[in-house]
């Protein structure tokens, strides 16, 4: 029941509020349900897109996708 209530809540924060702090916050929370679950893979490259301030909301800038993609929209980072 988690990981649907913690998509929500990123969804809402992130692209009807715009918040940073929300958006984080709900990032970090998705990552702690993710990882209970034994995703630890998709906890890591989560974290990691959070701590590198990827895929953040864009608040006074229009949303395009040249915007989008340079601010870290689908951002996956590389592991090798």
């Amino acid at each position: 029941m988690a990981i649907p209530f913690a998509t929500m809540t990123e969804y809402l924060s992130t692209d009807i509020l715009k918040s940073h702090y929300y958006s984080i916050k709900s990032k970090l929370v998705k990552v702690i349900a993710i990882t209970n679950l034994g995703y630890i893979n998709d906890g890591y490259q989560l974290l990691i897109k959070v701590s590198h301030d990827r895929d953040l909301p864009l608040k006074l800038q229009k949303q395009s996708e040249f915007l989008k993609k340079n601010k870290g929209a689908n951002w996956h980072p590389e592991i090798g």
